[in-house]
């Protein structure tokens, strides 16, 4: 409730070696699983902020979905 009122943008990866870092691979590619807020996806790298913004309004409180994907 004390989040302000804005656009956020979440970020969520699933830390399968528990080393606290999202591990990439050749050319920076994920190698672990993540997703976006509002289960957004990019074509060749990670989608634009527009698409995975989420709109929190006064009340402070916001609704998505993330879903990850190797």
């Amino acid at each position: 409730p004390d989040l302000p009122a804005g656009r956020y943008g979440l970020i969520a990866f699933q830390d399968l070696d528990n080393n606290g870092e999202l591990a990439t691979g050749l050319f920076g590619i994920p190698a672990e699983p993540h997703g976006f807020s509002r289960s957004a996806r990019g074509s060749f790298g990670p989608p634009g902020f527009d698409d995975f913004a989420v709109a929190v309004g006064a009340s402070g409180v916001a609704t998505t979905e993330i879903r990850l994907v190797e």
